[in-house]
């Protein structure tokens, strides 16, 4: 059986992510951003996170056609029929896929019940390369049914959808690892990208720091639109991370599965 561009890209954006986690838990243990110890989280991170992937997938793939047809009415904008040149119009669509992950992020931490489902990827006080993976499976649904009715709106081509997906696979295991890239690298990336050292300050257990830093990618939607915190109260090796309501929690999937219901102890 031949797999082609499309199949690949979809692999890539479904499972990639459990592959790149893999080679960046290599790489924080061979360059590491701080002392932690050995990845204390990593099967519970990783049955979790499988979970939360087969949930999204098999309910988004049973409702996506109910989806399409309730919102194809509503064409306000075609992405798939643009003025500008190829090359460009992919750009564009890339970005504002980008910019859609930025705004579902940010409400995630605004409107409480979201924040609900979303503290629990939160919770992790030692961020590393799994911690990318770990999403309350309503969450993770919400974010795909909500991020798929806005391409339907657009007519996102499906292309850009499953290239970004690949692309943000990779980048996902990368932001979240305990990993410390060379000086120079780092200091080029992060003026274009979030780095490791950047989206610490968004797990701080500092609310201030925690609410910032919203992008999935690029960092100029958090510049533009007032959430940009380029340094922390404290060196990226030494911020204290997690949130104060689930210090001293057993790190366990019952534990994660039932955050979201449990009485809350603070706000976002």
């Amino acid at each position: 059986m031949f797999i082609g561009w499309p199949e690949l890209l979809l692999l890539t954006a479904w499972i990639g992510p459990f592959f790149f986690v893999g080679l960046f838990t290599i790489a924080e243990r061979r360059w590491p951003d701080g002392a932690y110890p050995k990845e204390p989280h990593l099967k519970t991170n990783l049955f979790v996170g499988g979970t939360s992937t087969l949930i999204a997938f098999f309910l988004l793939q049973s409702t996506q056609d109910v989806i399409a047809d309730k919102l194809s009415i509503y064409d306000f904008v075609d992405f798939s029929a643009p003025v500008l040149p190829s090359f460009l119009s992919y750009v564009l669509c890339f970005l504002f896929i980008d910019f859609i992950y930025y705004a579902l992020h940010r409400l995630s931490h605004q409107i409480p019940i979201l924040w609900r489902l979303h503290k629990v990827h939160h919770s992790d006080d030692r961020v590393t390369a799994s911690t990318g993976l770990v999403h309350h499976p309503l969450e993770a649904l919400f974010i795909g049914v909500a991020a798929f009715s806005i391409y339907v709106i657009v007519n996102m081509p499906a292309g850009v959808i499953l290239f970004y997906g690949a692309i943000n696979s990779l980048h996902v295991a990368f932001v979240h690892s305990n990993m410390r890239p060379p000086f120079w690298l780092d200091q080029g990336l992060s003026k274009i990208i979030y780095t490791p050292s950047l989206h610490k300050i968004h797990h701080s257990i500092r609310k201030e720091e925690g609410n910032s830093n919203f992008g999935m990618i690029f960092v100029f939607w958090d510049q533009v639109l007032a959430s940009w915190k380029p340094h922390a109260s404290a060196n990226s090796n030494a911020i204290l991370m997690g949130l104060d309501e689930t210090k001293g929690m057993n790190w366990s999937t019952k534990a994660l599965m039932q955050l979201p219901f449990r009485r809350e102890k603070s706000v976002p």
